[in-house]
């Protein structure tokens, strides 16, 4: 069974997202390495993973909504 962790992601551009989402703990510390990484394909990879688990249900044009900074944290579990 493959342990998780809580993860918070942020992303700007017009709006702001913070929601925390279940994230596996692997995958995660593989996005941080990655979004860290000097190979620029590697951190745009990373980007586009992540904004795929961002809820835009509430996002007015959400299809044409494209984030440009990201930053994920691991949260303590309370």
């Amino acid at each position: 069974m493959s342990e998780y962790v809580k993860v918070n992601i942020q992303g700007e551009e017009r709006v702001r997202y913070d929601q925390t989402v279940k994230m596996k703990k692997e995958d995660f510390d593989r996005l941080n390495a990655m979004l860290e990484s000097d190979d620029r394909r590697e951190r745009r990879k990373a980007e586009e993973i992540i904004g795929d688990h961002l809820d835009r249900r509430d996002v007015l044009d959400a299809d044409d909504f494209d984030l440009e900074d990201f930053m994920i944290v691991e949260e303590d579990d309370e």
